[in-house]
């Protein structure tokens, strides 16, 4: 999504200025309003500066700490790595890490400054991050959700065939294509351009406006679209989920266990608790955005929600980014692997820590060795003692 301030500008172009911009058919009314946007924004940006601030910072921060805690207890584990269903969860990590290190924090210094410092170049790769920021990681849920209905039909049985294993990677894939090559040239193509006047302001707050046809195209491709599929197949996939049971039920310990029934009923209850995690927290943003678009249809700007409104509904949309991720640390092979690297980190700590404390108080250091190094040492020894024997 676009900031707040993006959408509010399309919004008010579309009701005050009909037609292209140039500085030959721009009237003294128009001429006005560029030249008094400024002190608008400025407005906008003083009077809820402080809550931009701290809740940019929260969400960044949080959104940063939850990503990369999950993306290193997936990788650390090699049974997790070899699953096809957590990397989808690695490219949610990745879609998380962008709004932590680049979105938010960016959308919040543009506020806070007024202005945007970080060269043209660097805009155009914020502004492409900021509108495919639900388009991507809700196309991942939706292959994600396809994925498990798949896994639920069959039962449980395990994907070894390669057809299998070639629609999972086409659902892997899937949605980085989806934005690459659908998303990031509509929205370079459908850049608007009105001239020296409008240009001004693009390249001083970094405003990627969309032309009128394409900003419609979008917004239903990248938000409207890809959480009404989302609220579709999370009802779906639950009540695939509720019919199956029974059928599981019948089957024998041994079958159920044969078929990996537990895991594949908790990855797919999962994937629907994570999803409606996603759709409610940017679901007020999205009731936001169709308000305007509503509004501009009508040309009634009475009827535009306030600008606290839009502040706080895209804060909750950055919320979604860390806090869709916390369900899955309740799968049990996630839960297993997140306890093993916390212990092995807090054993390694407390070796150094041992290790150094050792030193500074000139007490003699003891190497502790693991089983499998004791176990070579002691064929080792045994060789030795056989050779020796023979000699």
């Amino acid at each position: 999504m676009a900031t707040t301030a993006d959408y509010t500008f399309t919004a008010n172009i579309t009701v005050n200025v009909t037609g292209n911009l140039t500085d030959s058919n721009v009237t003294g009314r128009r001429r006005f309003y560029f030249r008094n946007y400024k002190h608008e924004y400025d407005l906008i940006s003083d009077r809820y500066k402080n809550g931009i601030i701290t809740a940019g910072s929260l969400n960044a921060s949080f959104a940063i700490a939850v990503n990369l805690i999950l993306l290193v207890t997936i990788l650390s584990n090699r049974a997790l790595r070899r699953s096809m269903f957590y990397w989808n969860i690695i490219s949610l990590c990745i879609c998380g890490l962008f709004s932590g290190f680049i979105i938010v924090p960016f959308t919040t210094n543009k506020f806070h400054l007024e202005k945007w410092l970080h060269g043209g170049e660097f805009c155009q790769v914020f502004a492409l991050l900021d509108y495919t920021q639900v388009a991507l990681p809700g196309t991942i849920f939706i292959c994600m959700q396809i994925d498990r209905f798949i896994k639920l039909r069959m039962r449980g049985r395990p994907t070894i065939n390669l057809g299998c294993r070639i629609v999972q990677t086409i659902l892997f894939v899937f949605p980085w294509l989806f934005i690459l090559v659908v998303c990031v040239p509509l929205l370079v193509v459908g850049k608007s351009d009105y001239g020296r006047i409008f240009q001004r302001f693009q390249e001083e707050y970094c405003f990627h406006i969309l032309k009128r046809e394409y900003y419609k195209i979008l917004l239903y491709m990248m938000l409207f679209g890809p959480i009404s599929l989302l609220i579709v197949f999370s009802i779906v996939s639950f009540i695939n989920l509720k019919l199956t049971e029974s059928k599981w039920k019948r089957m024998s310990e041994a079958e159920s266990k044969s078929r990996d029934l537990d895991s594949t009923r908790s990855t797919s209850k999962t994937t629907i608790i994570a999803t409606v995690i996603f759709v409610l927290f940017w679901l007020p943003f999205v009731g936001t955005l169709l308000t305007i678009q509503i509004c501009s249809t009508l040309r009634k700007r009475g009827c535009f929600p306030k600008e606290i409104v839009y502040l706080a509904s895209y804060s909750c949309g950055a919320m979604a980014s860390y806090m869709r991720q916390i369900p899955w640390f309740l799968l049990p092979d996630m839960r297993a692997s997140a306890t093993e690297l916390a212990q092995n980190t807090s054993s390694g700590i407390m070796r150094k820590v041992n290790v150094v404390r050792k030193y500074i108080s000139n007490e003699p250091l003891i190497v502790e060795w693991s089983s499998k190094q004791t176990e070579i040492m002691q064929e080792k020894t045994e060789n030795l003692d056989s050779d020796t024997k023979r000699i």
